[in-house]
């Protein structure tokens, strides 16, 4: 048997339970009694029971009306708890985000957009996905992520940061240039749109007892003679890397390669040879004791936020999107060679952070 009964009957049954009188229901419903009056005998029409023993002194209810007051109660908090979740989840409140990056800048460059966001949105919850950039692409490929921060594409050429910069970590999202949305893609598609947030150039980690230590700069092509660290082909610091020894003709005669940042801080600490990182990777090497010396010419990466050119944002998004255009700059203090990207500006743009 199909009950076929509406929220409206529910509140009405519960509202006349609870204040034992139509009137006093009305009231609360701001309805009619005469309307109230005839939701109550529909709802027990339809459920073909008395839920209500009614005098001119009171309303008390049946042994059924005390069965169906009960559930209607669940009932009733089920349904305004889901329509306050919906109606959170349209105005950017409630919901989820999931942000994949790289895990140097989810370390460095995320904690402070989400310690803003979170402060703003506090029922929204934050998922961040760390990986390879590659796996970051994929991330947002298959819409396992809403959003990706990593590096431009391009990156791995040498330059001032104005655009296109050396890509320590790049993900092979977006395409396209600095100072604004751009379309672009894996592949040169225009499957993605970038925004680009920050730039950062490379260094040379280094045994503090190393001859290059307390230099100003090292030149790429100084690194000819020198065994060399790197991070192993599945990063995209490899890319970058590679680009720019292969723009300064160097072969490295001795290559240790390792994949994890704190692996490639600890060999370079050991003495082994020498490691070039960009400057959001500086942070997380810091424990091993190295000094971090410019290369020279300098090599900047791209930065940027990453969407799907082809989904919707959620309202959560769209707020996330807010936070990075309104606090852009927010992030860590004190980075060798950290340039924020305002709305509108090329990567070169911004102060050294």
């Amino acid at each position: 048997m199909s009950m076929n009964l509406g929220v409206h009957h529910l509140r009405a049954i519960v509202a006349v339970a609870h204040h034992r009188s139509f009137t006093l229901a009305a009231a609360e419903l701001g309805v009619a009694q005469s309307s109230l009056s005839r939701t109550v005998l529909e709802a027990e029409r339809r459920l073909r029971t008395p839920l209500f023993q009614r005098s001119t002194r009171r309303v008390l209810l049946t042994s059924d009306g005390e069965a169906v007051v009960t559930v209607a109660r669940g009932v009733i908090e089920h349904v305004d708890t889901g329509l306050a979740h919906i109606e959170g989840y349209l105005a950017g409140t409630r919901g989820s985000i999931t942000i994949a990056t790289l895990p140097s800048l989810a370390a460095t460059l995320l904690p402070p957009m989400v310690r803003v966001y979170q402060r703003l949105h506090p029922d929204v919850a934050v998922h961040v996905e760390d990986n390879l950039s590659d796996q970051v692409t994929e991330h947002l490929r298959s819409g396992r992520a809403d959003l990706a921060l990593t590096t431009h594409p391009g990156d791995g050429r040498s330059g001032d940061g104005s655009g296109g910069g050396a890509g320590g970590d790049s993900g092979g999202g977006a395409g396209g240039g600095a100072g604004g949305d751009s379309a672009g893609g894996s592949g040169g598609g225009a499957e993605y749109v970038a925004r680009p947030i920050a730039s950062d150039s490379f260094f040379l980690a280094v045994h503090p007892d190393h001859r290059y230590a307390d230099a100003e700069t090292v030149e790429w092509s100084d690194l000819q003679t020198e065994p060399l660290i790197a991070f192993g082909p599945a990063s995209s610091v490899h890319k970058a890397v590679t680009a720019a020894l292969d723009d300064a003709a160097v072969s490295p005669a001795t290559i240790v390669r390792a994949q994890n940042v704190a692996a490639v801080a600890g060999l370079a600490a050991s003495g082994l040879g020498v490691a070039p990182v960009p400057g959001f990777v500086l942070p997380l090497m810091r424990f091993a004791g190295l000094a971090f010396v410019p290369l020279v010419p300098e090599r900047s990466r791209t930065i940027t936020l990453v969407r799907h050119r082809d989904r919707p944002l959620s309202p959560a998004v769209s707020a996330w999107m807010d936070v990075v255009d309104r606090h852009l700059g927010s992030g860590p203090e004190g980075l060798p060679g950290v340039r924020w990207v305002r709305p509108g500006a090329g990567p070169g743009s911004g102060a050294a952070g």
